[in-house]
Formats: structure tokens, sequence, C-alpha cells
């Protein structure tokens, strides 16, 4: 039973409390940080072309990680040490913004008017490589919109008329169409944020190749990315292997209060031109959407969705306590309990499906995503123990999906593997159970349009691989 498996890992806790650890020193500890920042810089920075470009070494004499390019607005130097001196290129449209630290809009950037183009290095004499832009590439063009039009406030859900599958109330105590919690398949909901690189990549793979849900069928996750820093070679192969992608907006601005009051036309560019730069390398079927920090700029975001043809969002976050189903955005949401109510919509988007995020809760606090819930002692049983406590709240209750939200840099780097380790022991325990499920984002949203019982969801054709 889930309390005897409580009880067998407090025990092993309690062990492992009592045995006599060598304590690491201020000096150990020192050592093993500037080794994982080494091992992370080498790993994370990429290039423009198929090879690192490196210029003079003395650019970056006395300059901080980053900094702009001498004669490019659209790119930045990172200072890495011992792992080299690169050059970065900002997404389209974009200029390096010295102030912040990040690709940001031109007009918020504050460029001193260096061109777009050009190079920079030593030439072809005085030690350095010459540095060229690397082919231009056709620019992004926004599509029109599916729909345009004024929405109305959203009225209180009247569950007479919102029926499946087009229409969900939230708010919803029970299961959808009057199914029993035994008779639900409980769905695990593994996302991610920002862009894909070399480091999360072999992350992700450790996580989920190899590993099947009780239909036979890989066990998948949600990867909602942006094109900073984003290797689309590799999102385009964890698409290839089935993972659902995602946007997560173009820039990734900071800090949290920019995605506040943005304009339509703004979003527009940071949300449907990431959709279609994931397009235009091969990576289709995108249909969901999360705003960073998941602070969303109200009712305009959700009408650019909307207008664009987005089929979920899942930025909401709510406040410890209720399980929320995914529901549509027909009628008033009711969500009270919404932690950041400037981010909740008002108006009426029909048909348009919103995923809410549900804290999790260790001992002393409650967080929407893991990563920013308890230390774990650097103990993998007790990153176990609270992926597996918070599992069972849902589990035991109503069956309302299970989102595992959180960043892959809370488990990189060598003093991090524990946090790594616990997650892929909760992932092991989760499928030796055959009414468990590592679904996307997607798939939860197809099994809330037609409800399906345990005893035929393995022939249920949206998980089907």
């Amino acid at each position: 039973s889930f309390h005897s498996i409580f009880l067998s890992h407090r025990r092993r806790r309690t062990q492992q409390k009592e045995k006599s650890l060598r304590r690491i020193t201020i000096l150990d500890k020192m050592k093993l940080l500037a080794v994982g920042a080494f091992v992370l810089l080498a790993n994370i920075v990429h290039c423009l072309d198929e090879e690192d470009v490196i210029i003079k070494p003395e650019f970056c004499d006395k300059k901080p990680l980053y900094s702009p390019h001498p004669t490019n607005c659209g790119k930045y130097i990172i200072c890495a040490g011992p792992v080299g001196v690169h050059i970065l290129k900002c997404p389209e449209d974009l200029h390096w913004d010295v102030k912040r630290k990040l690709c940001n809009w031109k007009q918020y950037a504050g460029c001193d008017g260096r061109p777009t183009g050009g190079s920079t290095g030593g030439g072809s004499s005085g030690g350095g490589s010459r540095v060229t832009d690397p082919p231009t590439t056709k620019p992004t063009t926004t599509p029109k919109p599916v729909t345009k039009k004024r929405y109305e406030r959203a009225d209180p859900c009247d569950k007479t008329t919102c029926k499946l599958p087009n229409c969900a109330c939230a708010n919803e105590r029970q299961p959808p169409k009057g199914l029993s919690a035994k008779q639900v398949p409980q769905m695990i909901l593994i996302s991610y944020e920002d862009g894909v690189n070399s480091i999360n990549h072999e992350l992700y793979k450790e996580l989920f190749d190899g590993k099947k849900n009780p239909n036979g069928c890989p066990i998948k996750a949600t990867f909602f990315v942006t094109d900073t820093n984003n290797d689309y070679k590799l999102t385009k192969d964890l698409y290839n292997r089935g993972h659902e992608i995602g946007v997560n907006t173009l820039t990734h601005t900071a800090p949290e209060s920019y995605w506040k009051g943005l304009a339509y036309d703004t979003l527009v560019r940071e949300v449907v031109n990431m959709r279609s730069k994931l397009q235009e390398n091969g990576i289709n079927n995108v249909k969901g959407f999360r705003n960073p920090f998941l602070q969303t700029s109200g009712d305009t975001l959700y009408a650019v969705l909307k207008d664009y043809g987005f089929e979920y969002d899942s930025s909401l976050a709510t406040h410890f306590g209720q399980l929320w189903w995914p529901f549509t955005l027909d009628y008033s949401t009711e969500m009270k309990e919404c932690r950041k109510k400037d981010a909740c919509p008002l108006n009426s988007y029909p048909g348009l499906w919103e995923i809410p995020k549900i804290p999790f809760r260790d001992n002393i606090v409650s967080c929407t995503a893991y990563d920013q819930c308890y230390r774990f002692d650097n103990n993998k049983e007790a990153v176990f123990e609270f992926l597996l406590n918070n599992f069972v709240r849902h589990y035991n209750q109503l069956r309302a999906p299970y989102p595992l939200f959180g960043h892959s840099d809370w488990m990189t780097g060598i003093h991090n593997v524990y946090r790594k380790e616990g997650l892929k022991a909760f992932i092991q325990n989760m499928l030796s159970k055959n009414d468990v499920y590592f679904v996307t984002l997607s798939q939860a949203v197809e099994w809330m349009k037609n409800p399906t019982t345990l005893d035929k969801i393995k022939t249920f054709r949206p998980w089907q691989c």
C-alpha cells in the first residue's frame, strides 16, 4: 500500500541520517561548484555556425560573462574563461540588451546604433579569426488570425449547455461524465520550459527513453520552448520521439512584470511568431502555450490564443487545496484561488482549454513548480517521497491530472544529481502501476473531450503510439 511505501522510505531516510557521513568542507564545496560551473558553461554555449567561432582572447580582458558585440546589435559575446570566447545571435528582430543581459525588442534594448550585420575579430592578421554573419534566413511571417472578434464578459457556467467534448465548466468537484475516481486513469503531466540545449536534451533522453505506459506506448512529456538559446535540431528530435512541443514565447523576457499588460500586437510577435519558427523547423501540431513566469497579460493574451487557433493554455496557477480538472474558457473560470488575479481572464473564449497549475506541498510551503519547494537535504529519497506524497493526494481523491512542472536546470550539474535520481526513481515506481499514464498536455485535453474508462484506455486512440 502507499502507506507502507511512506513508512519504508521514512525509515530509510532515518537510517541514512544516523550514518556517520563525512562532512564536506567549505573548500570542497567551492571546488565542486567551480567544476559544476565549468561543466555547465562547456555544454550550454552554442554557436552561430556549425563550429565555435573564436575571437581574440584579449577581447574579454576584465569583461563580465556577457558582453555586447562591438559592431552588431543583434549579437552578444560570452566570455567563458577557459571554455573559450563565443559569439551568439539573438532571435530575429531582437537586440542584445546590455542593462538586462538578455535579448530584447529593439525599442527596449537601447542599442547605440551599431548595425545588425557586419563582422568583428582580428581580420587577416593579429591572431584573431575573422567572424562573418551566417547566411540570412527569411524573416518569420505572422500568419493571419483564424478569427478576430470582440470577446464578451463570461457568464457563470451553465451546465445545461456546457457539454463535452466542446465545453467543460471550471471548478468541477468530480471526474467528468459521472465517472468514479477508480474508473479514471491517473494522468501525470510532465512539462518543462525554456530552450532545448545539449545538456537538458541528454537529461530528457535519460528520463524518458525506453520507458512505457501500461498500453505499451512510450511515456511522453510536453516542452514549452523559447527561441532564445534553443537548438531547433534537438527540439525536433524530441518531437520525433513523440513528445509534445508548445510555445513559451519568442524572448522569455525578464522580469516577470514585463508580461503584465502587453499589447495585442506584441503578444502576437511573442506567441504566434514563435509557433511559426517551430513550424519552419518541421515541428507541427503546436497546440499549447505557457506564459513565462506564469504571468499572463490577462484577456489580451487569451484573445491572441483564441484568434490564432491555439487549443489550450497552461499558465494559470492556483493556490494549494482544490484539485482542478482541465476546463474550457467558455464561461467564468470562477478561480477565486487564482494566484495571480491579473493573469486570469474575465471574458469568454469558447472552446479554448485551460490546464491549470496545481501546486505541490512539502512540509513547509506550497509551490507551483517542484523546483521552488523543498531542499530535500541533498537526498534522492527525500525527492522521491516529496513527489510521491503529492501524487497520492491526486490518486486517492479525484484522480485529477497530476502536473509535474519544473525546469531542467534544477537537475543538471554534479551537485544536483540526487534530484535527477529522485525523479527517475519516482517515474520508475509509477511504471509499475497499471492505472497510471505519463501523457502530454494535449493528450490530457483529448481525454477530457472523450473521458474513457480504465478498462478501455488501452485502445483509446489519442494515446496510441
